[in-house]
This record gives C-alpha cells, structure tokens and sequence, in this order.
C-alpha cells in the first residue's frame, strides 16, 4: 500500500518514465544506426566528394579558367592593340614590337599558369605572339613560325569564345620536338561576336600541368583519383599516375557518358580496373568541362563492421550509464516543481487545513490543476487590460502581416478575434501614405501625432468605395493599411486615396504621396503587396509629378528591360570633355525627360545616374581637380536636400558650370608655365621616352587635357613637337659631328635606324647620308 502511494508521486512517475524513455530511445537508435549506417556512409562520402570538388573547382576557376578570361578581357579593351584592328600594321613595327613586350610581360606575372598569349588580325594575317612576336601567315608559304591550329579551331567553331582542349603546341611549327603540352582559351574581337563577324582573335595559352598540378594530390596514401575531361569524354587532365591508368585505360563510354550528362553534379558507382569506384562529378561553370573524382568502395566500407560493433557496445554502456543518472536527473528536475509547490501552498493556502494536510500526498499536478482552477477566475480582470491596448494590437497586427511577423492563419485569426474583427473579402493589398516633409517642418510633436490620428481615421471611413481599410502610423511620416475589397480593381484604391489626399490639403494643408501593391488572396501574403508598394515609391524620385503609383504603374517600370541608348551617356561626357555647357545642359535635360516617361525602372535610372556622375567625376580627375574644389559649402548640402530627379538636375548643370569656369580660369593661369617646362624637359631628354603619358605625369595634368593644352598653346600637337626636334637636332649633329647613323638615331631617341632614316627623309626630302654629302659640298 506505501508503494502504490509512493508511485502516486511525480518523482516516483518522472523516474520510470525517463528510465523507459533512455531505453526505447536507446535501442531505436542503435539498432538504426546499426541497420542504415552502411548506406548513409555511401552518402556522407558523396557529401565529402562534392565540398572537395566544389573548393578544387573553385580554385580551377579562380586560378586558370577565370583567369585566363581576365587576361583576355585585359587584352581586348587595350587600345593599343585595338588600334591595329582599325590601321593597317605596316610602318607601325616599333608599336608591335613594344605591345609584344608587353604580351610578354603579361604572361612573366603568371609564370605557373600561363605559357604564351597571342593576337590574330584577320585583316593583316597577322598573328602578335609573346612566343614569336610578330608572324605574318601569308608572308612565305610553309615558313610560318607560329602556331595556327587555334584559328583553325575558333573558324571552324563560329562561336564568340572557345576552350580548346589539352595537346602538344611546339614552340614554332618548324620545331621537331614533342613541343608542350597546352590548354588554350580563344575569345574574339569585338567582344561576344561570332567568329564569322569577327576582326580577329585573342588566344591565352595555359599549360597542362597546372590543371595536373591543381587536382593532384600530395598524400601519398590518399587513394582518391581526380579528373578533368570535356563535354566530349576526352581527358583534359589527370591527377596522378593512378588517375591516368584508370582514365586512360578505362570505359571509353563511362567518360563520354559522363562529358554528355546535364549540368550540374552527379556520381554513380562502376567497376575499373576490376575495382569497384564510386564516381563523384561536377560541373565547371566557366566552360562546361566535368571535374571527376573516385575512390574505391572498398576503402571506406572495411571499418564498417568494427564502427558498427562498437556502436553497439557504446549503446549499451549508454543504457546503464543513462539508468545510474536517471536517478540524479530525476531528482533535479522534481526540485523545482517541489519548491514551486512549497511557494504554491504558500500563497494560496496560507491556513493549513486538515483537508490540506491530506493534500500532501495528493499528486503535485493535480494539485496544481486544482489551484489554477482558482487563478482563472482572476484572469477575467485581464480581459479589460486587453480591450484597453486594442490600438498596440492593431498596430501588431498590421505591421506583423506586412513584415510576415505573422506566421500562420490560427495566429491572424487569434488576432482578429482579439479586435472582434473580420475579413470576409476576397482580395487584400498593402497601402503606403507618406507626408510631404516641408508641410510637416515646424509642428509640435502634439500637432503631428493629430494630423496623423485624422488621417488613419480617414483612410478607414470609407464612406460609398466598395472596401475595407485598417490603417496604422508607422512611422512620424508614413501611414501603413491593409485595403479588402470583393473585386480586384485598383479603381477602387485611385478613389480611396484621392479622398484622403483632397482631406488632407483641405484641413492641414499638407501634401500626401501613396502607392499600393498587387491584390493577394492569402493575407498572409501581405509582405508581398507590401514590398510592391515600397517599390513603387521609389519612382516618386523620377517622376515628380505624380501623387501616387498604382501597382499596375510600378509594375510594369520594374519588369521593363528598356534601356537608353549609349550615344546618350557618350554624348554627355563628350561635351563635358568639350566644355560645351549647352550639349551638357541639353543631354542632362534628354535624360531627364526619358526618365520621367519612359518605362525605365528605377534600379536602371540610378544605375544610370551614378554612370553619369561617374563621367563627371572622371572629367574632373581629368582637370587635374579635386571635388571639393568645384562642390563645397552651399553645393554640398544642395545636394543631401535633393528630393527629385528636377533638382538632380538643376543640382547637375549648376556643378558643371561652375567645374567649367574653374578649369577656365587655371586654364589661363598655368597654360604656358606648364607648356614651357615640357619644352625645357623635351630639350634636356630627348634620347630618352617622351610619351605623352610621361610628360603629361612631370606637369602633373591628365594626358587627355595637356594634349589639348600643349595644342592650344603651341599651335602642333606634342607627338609632331618631339619629333620635329629630335630631328632638328639629328640635322644638327650629322652637320657637326662624324657619328655613325646608328649612334645618331639613338641619342636622339629613336629606337631604330630604319624608323629614323624614313622620318628624316620624309622631314628632308634625302637621307641623312646624302645630307651629310649636300652639306659638306655646300662648305667653302
């Protein structure tokens, strides 16, 4: 009888039930694990496989693929190379030679990676390599030093770019060794056209061992094996010695089956070698190649069945270990609840009765449920407190719905019921009103607190308009609300809200701006409309004129692809390089009218307005300026109070200006000191580089601006000035001194004789030998 009245006790019940638990929790676990840890090793090992491809992909990307596409990039938008794609190279060696060098220089920074690169004019039959040089294919028949079979390849393929698989290149085709082994990328010129269209080709030579090298593996007793093949099943790169027996020797058709299948990843187990191997593979995003990685099944599957016994004896030791703890748990689990009762007792049964002395061996929950019964007559006291934050809960509630605080339709309908609430209608969108800030400057907290009030209570009165609205302030100049109507017609919306804007002018004389999202079934789908709504606020920047924007408004400017054309943004950079304040004026108000009624969407109008400023910007980095030279003080805080694209502009036009007549006066100030000192550093140093970039960097001005300045001041162009003196003092020197051509051609800064002897001729009208002769026959 004690025993059954011990076993009434919780501590008693939670003991046996958490002993029962540990067991049945125990065995289902060991005997899962037991049963399915074979086959979940399976999958944990493709688990293992893909994070080891995905980060060796990675690194193929990023160190070889990737970046022979950036090599390629920087080759095609250099204009110096461009320049031959426009001019014929004949007469211009000098320039190829020294682009050569610097194709040289580009593949010295990867020395690991890279073997050559090289560029192909299809109109000169030209090919400029860091290999040979300069190799012209229709100049010898059969005597072609450099490689071709790349621009075999890419007319044959007709597509803009083309990953060419690994093979043996010589150095030059009339080499008789094996050459090196080399994986090439080949892009076109003008850039994503098709090999039909072209101009000609850009080639990055990357050599073969460094995707060997990449996917190799530097532990000796890893028995895993990496690959690379292409879409075709053939074999791009091996990873080891192990790796090229299996891929070299192995199923033909498991390769191509491989090269063939989607992209993606995949893996599928297949006998090689009379081994079994699990085949892991993914896809290389930059060319489609599949990155393959193996290992045989019976290198992870050998500790399995020790794992799997020792799982079993860890089970049981769990068992007995989880029954000696149970007790201690047990106990301290049951003291709060003992101590909860103490204090229980404490409270509620001050007096300690006969019949509450009885209590004590009654069981401590229903004890507790006898007491709660007590306490939820108390709880009706709550429900007024409740009633009294109605408004808190319809903030909660709006604001839930539309930041999907609100989770699910049991919560929404908790909360409607809360506010005696219903939403019977079909449809339901989100609503945001924003109050102009210059109606608002200046009014006491009390004063906005009732406009506000006034216009929720407005919004909500809907008066004849086929709809319901729940309106809350979110903000000291944003009301929010959620519109339920019947019929799915923004008509409805249009009306609503130029009820409020009309109340709003007329008794506070303030300005309201509002947008709406799309009707939604589900309100949980609130957010959405509401997301729609904030979006469509965002053309009242573009569009200044407008009040409001409907869904179907902002809608259709978000999903637009329209763009504007270049020869627009081309146009405004032109005239600022101009200092034409009219074209300027001109373009920047295009612009501003295409924004205001084209379809543009605002992420493209901003896109499109920071490309403009950023012309700005580089016109004045052009000038030799600073920004804070040209946009300071009153600009500066013009500028944080624009509120449209018209003051954007009047903002744009108003910098400009002011950029134009700063240049113009330190134009007049500097022009001729700067001027002067390059002709005194063009005296002192014309056996060494006076390119434009050089002299323009000892004056400190842009190359672009001292081009035109130089111009302006001397009445030539500083190239035709250079050579017009280095010449002169050649004439000089050949008058007065013995020196051989050769030595006259270098101390006066030309890089070869041949180039010297035809610009003095064409200076002269004779060689420099034959005016040596004319001049010494003209002595007495």
């Amino acid at each position: 009888m004690k025993l059954l009245t011990k076993m009434n006790s919780v501590f008693y019940r939670l003991f046996l039930s958490y002993a029962v638990l540990l067991l049945v929790t125990t065995i289902v676990i060991g005997a899962t694990s037991y049963v399915f840890f074979t086959s979940s090793l399976n999958a944990e090992v493709e688990k293992v496989h893909a994070r080891m491809l995905s980060h060796t992909a990675d690194q193929l990307s990023g160190n070889l693929l990737g970046r022979a596409q950036k090599i390629y990039l920087e080759m095609a938008t250099r204009p110096d190379i461009l320049y031959f794609y426009n001019n014929p190279i004949a007469g211009n060696y000098a320039k190829m030679k020294t682009i050569a060098d610097d194709l040289k220089g580009i593949v010295a920074m990867y020395p690991d990676t890279v073997d050559s690169v090289a560029v192909y004019f299809r109109d000169d039959k030209t090919i400029l390599s860091s290999l040979q040089g300069v190799a012209f294919l229709n100049s010898v028949p059969d005597k072609i030093a450099a490689s071709t079979d790349w621009i075999e390849r890419m007319d044959r393929a007709g597509s803009p770019a083309l990953w060419i698989e690994t093979r043996s290149v010589p150095v030059n085709v009339r080499s008789t060794d094996g050459g090196t082994r080399l994986v090439t990328f080949v892009g076109t010129y003008p850039y994503n056209s098709t090999a039909d269209t072209a101009k000609g080709y850009f080639a990055v030579n990357l050599k073969a061992e460094a995707f060997s090298g990449t996917i190799r593996s530097n532990d000796e007793t890893d028995r895993g094996r990496q690959w690379i093949i292409d879409g075709a099943g053939q074999v791009i790169a091996y990873g080891n010695e192990r790796t090229d027996g299996i891929a070299g020797g192995g199923d033909v058709a498991l390769l191509q089956e491989i090269g063939a299948a989607g992209p993606g990843r995949g893996s599928l187990n297949r006998m090689l070698g009379g081994t079994e191997y699990l085949l892991t593979y993914t896809t290389l995003p930059d060319n489609g190649w599949r990155l393959i990685q193996a290992t045989p099944v019976n290198e992870y599957n050998k500790n399995a069945t020790a794992i799997q016994r020792t799982l079993l004896l860890i089970c049981l030791a769990a068992v007995v270990i989880g029954l000696l703890l149970s007790q201690v748990l047990t106990f301290n689990m049951y003291s709060p609840l003992k101590t909860l009762l103490r204090k229980v007792r404490g409270m509620f049964e001050p007096a300690e009765t006969n019949d509450q002395q009885s209590s004590r061996h009654e069981n401590e929950y229903k004890l507790l449920d006898r007491i709660v019964a007590g306490v939820s007559l108390k709880m009706g006291e709550l429900e007024m407190t409740v009633q009294e934050n109605v408004p808190i809960i319809r903030h909660h509630l709006v604001s839930g719905l539309l930041n999907r605080n609100i989770a699910s339709a049991g919560e929404l309908e908790e909360r409607l019921r809360l506010l005696g609430m219903s939403w019977p209608e079909r449809w339901a969108c989100a609503v945001i009103v924003r109050l102009d800030e210059t109606g608002m400057e200046g009014l006491s907290v009390e004063d906005e607190q009732i406009i506000l009030y006034n216009l929720v209570r407005e919004l909500e009165q809907t008066g004849n308009i086929p709809l319901q609205c729940t309106a809350v302030t979110s903000s000291s100049r944003e009301i929010t609300a959620i519109a339920h109507a019947d019929d799915r017609d923004e008509r409805l919306l249009g009306t609503l809200v130029e009820k409020l804007f009309a109340y709003a002018a007329g008794h506070f004389r303030i300005s309201l701006e509002a947008a709406w999202g799309d009707w939604v079934e589900d309100p949980l789908r609130l957010h959405e409309s509401y997301a729609e709504a904030q979006a469509g606020l965002k053309y009242r920047y573009f569009m200044p004129e407008r009040r409001f924007f409907p869904f179907s408004l902002s809608s259709a400017r978000e999903r637009s692809r329209e763009e504007l054309p270049e020869q627009l943004t081309e146009s405004f950079a032109e005239a600022l390089r101009a200092r034409n304040a009219d074209a300027v004026a001109a373009s920047v108000s295009e612009l501003v009218g295409r924004m205001e009624k084209d379809g543009l969407s605002a992420e493209y109008c901003h896109e499109v307005w920071k490309q403009w400023m950023n012309a700005y910007r580089m016109y004045v980095k052009e000038m030799n300026l600073k920004s804070s030279d040209v946009i300071a003080g009153e600009s500066l805080e013009r500028f944080q109070r624009i509120a449209d694209i018209r003051q954007f502009r009047v903002w744009l036009l108003d910098a400009v200006e002011q950029t134009f007549l700063f240049v113009e006066e330190r134009g007049k100030n500097r022009g001729s000191e700067s001027v002067e000192r390059v002709k005194t550093f063009v005296e002192a140093n014309l056996a060494h580089d006076l390119s434009l970039q050089i002299v323009s960097e000892r004056v400190h001005l842009h190359p672009r601006y001292f081009s035109q300045l130089f111009k302006e001041e001397t009445g030539i162009n500083f190239v035709d000035y250079v050579n017009k003196r280095r010449l002169e003092a050649a004439a000089q020197l050949i008058k007065t001194t013995d020196l051989t051509v050769e030595r006259i051609a270098a101390s006066v800064g030309f890089n070869t004789p041949a180039y010297f002897i035809k610009k003095f001729k064409e200076a002269y009208g004779v060689t420099p030998k034959t005016y040596k002769v004319n001049y010494t026959s003209s002595q007495p």
